[in-house]
């Protein structure tokens, strides 16, 4: 008979064939899942605990490398490149699963005032602060880092106490400086790492002349360890620390400094830049005068160099200033006016004779400024003119006389009564030798000093004569020079050929004259400055048969 289903259902149930196996293999799984849960839960967390600590170790020693770079990158040095890694890398698991990647954030600031103080004003700098946050799945104490004035200052978190990690250069270990760096440029990263450059734009240096100078910085430091660091070194530049004052995300303290204190001040950017100006320490400018503002002058046929300064508040140097010059006399004013890197700038007015007996003023005015401080005047005073024009020159170089010489030929010795640098010269002829206009070939013109030649003058070619008149100036060929006690040889002098249809006639030197009036010949020696200092020679012109 058939077996009924009942009884197929009832053998089957009752079959036991099988079931240890499978018990078996549940407790394992149940075991296994069990121990890759333990793992999961504490060996993994344990493992990425460390793995987040040593992050937090490097990334501090990076932070510390990025505010050394701050510090150290001078203004010849190339741009330096400093790698962080702001997220931390966990390693990969063939058992256990990780977290998702922390990823800390570096960001600078917004721009922030340090202000420098003195009797003489206050000048505002802009800085900003470079911030990088952590982020962590595990570690419970994320701590925060800041670059401040080349300062790398450490925030715990869960505390209010801030702390040093790396004091930095802001202040010299000899007592003597001051190093203020000024962050400038746009850093933002939210990523497993990146590369900041800071690169040196601009530097400054600022002497303290004054007693009450103060800087007020921006900080995240709290007062107690501004005392602690400022005080452990020889502190010579600080008086006092004091008004610590709490702002929103910061605090400001204020810094007396001593007498003889040096600020250096340098411009450093990183990130993006938004424009060049940004480069730039803007400082406010001032301009004094270095030449005296009513300085001596000569007769209107000497030039007179001109110095000014530019400097900031405070009296420092600053170079690169544009300076404006203008003048309401009737002469020239050099067409380029010499600017050097201690801020001095330099010009030379040429004065004529419509300037006699007036007072011709100057003005040298900073580009782009005003005020009270933006300009100054100089006031030239130039006497009347006495005697012929050619007489209105300098005052008269010391000479002891001439030497005997040969006709056409004039030797004389010059003793100034301190060295003079000579840089040009002119032969201006009259009186008895006014129909002389130049020189004829050969010709020199030679100073020795001892025997060896110093300065001298000769054309290319030898053909081209010395044109003698005020009008004509020339060029040592070594100039411009000291000179001393020097001898002087001037070669050749000649009148006109066939004046009058009579032959050449000799030219012969006999002495000084007693005066520029009555004087033949002037040679009118052009020192660097400008100023002329002249020798007038007494002459006679005879037939070329004379004794």
């Amino acid at each position: 008979m058939k077996e009924t289903l009942k009884r197929r259902l009832q053998r089957f149930v009752d079959d036991e064939r099988g079931v240890s196996p499978v018990v078996g293999f549940v407790l394992i799984f149940a075991l296994v899942m069990i121990v890759f849960t333990l793992y999961q839960s504490s060996v993994v967390p344990a493992q990425n605990e460390e793995i987040e600590f040593k992050h937090s170790q490097e990334v501090e020693g990076e932070m510390d490398e990025l505010s050394a770079a701050f510090v150290s990158t001078g203004p010849e040095d190339p741009p330096k490149a400093v790698s962080l890694q702001l997220g931390v890398q966990y390693p990969n698991r063939v058992l256990g699963i990780n977290p998702g990647t922390p990823i800390g954030k570096l960001n600078s600031t917004d721009p922030r005032t340090i202000e420098l103080a003195s009797d003489d004003g206050s000048e505002n700098l802009s800085t900003s602060f470079i911030n990088y946050k952590p982020s962590y799945n595990l570690k419970t104490q994320e701590t925060q880092y800041s670059i401040e004035h080349g300062m790398l200052v450490k925030d715990y978190s869960g505390s209010s106490a801030t702390r040093l990690a790396s004091p930095g250069a802001l202040f010299s270990s000899d007592g003597e400086d001051v190093n203020l760096n000024l962050i400038s440029g746009d850093v933002s990263a939210n990523e497993m790492s990146t590369v900041v450059t800071t690169d040196n734009v601009d530097t400054h240096n600022i002497t303290v002349m004054s007693d009450n100078i103060t800087i007020t910085l921006p900080t995240t430091l709290e007062e107690d360890e501004w005392n602690r660091t400022l005080y452990t070194e020889d502190t010579n530049y600080i008086s006092q620390v004091d008004d610590h004052e709490y702002l929103s995300d910061s605090s400001e303290i204020r810094i007396n400094l001593e007498n003889g204190t040096e600020i250096d001040l340098n411009k450093v950017t990183t990130g993006d830049t938004p424009n060049d100006s940004e480069n730039e320490i803007e400082m406010d400018r001032r301009i004094t005068n270095v030449t005296p503002l009513h300085p001596a002058v000569g007769s209107v046929s000497s030039k007179r160099k001109l110095t000014v300064r530019t400097t900031d508040i405070f009296g420092s140097s600053l170079s690169g200033v544009g300076v404006n010059w203008s003048t309401d006399g009737s002469g020239k004013l050099s067409a380029n006016n010499t600017i050097s890197s201690d801020g001095n700038t330099t010009i030379t007015y040429d004065p004529v004779a419509a300037d006699s007996g007036s007072t011709v003023g100057i003005t040298a005015e900073l580009a782009n400024a005003s005020g009270g401080n933006s300009s100054v005047t100089f006031g030239l005073n130039y006497p009347p003119a006495s005697g012929p024009p050619r007489c209105n020159l300098g005052s008269e170089l010391e000479s002891p006389g001439l030497y005997s010489s040969e006709p056409e030929q004039l030797n004389f010795e010059i003793t100034p009564s301190s060295s003079v640098s000579i840089e040009k010269f002119s032969v201006i002829t009259a009186n008895d030798l006014k129909d002389v206009k130049k020189s004829r070939s050969p010709h020199e013109f030679v100073i020795k000093d001892g025997g060896s030649e110093i300065l001298s003058y000769s054309t290319n070619p030898q053909t081209t004569p010395i044109i003698f008149n005020e009008s004509n100036e020339y060029r040592f060929n070594s100039g411009p020079t000291a000179v001393n006690t020097s001898t002087v040889y001037i070669d050749m002098f000649d009148d006109e050929d066939d004046v009058d249809g009579e032959d050449d006639r000799d030219i012969k030197f006999e002495s000084l004259a007693s005066s520029c009036k009555d004087a033949d010949v002037i040679v009118n020696f052009i020192l660097e400055d400008g100023t002329e200092r002249p020798v007038f020679i007494d002459a006679t012109v005879g037939d070329d048969d004379d004794d």
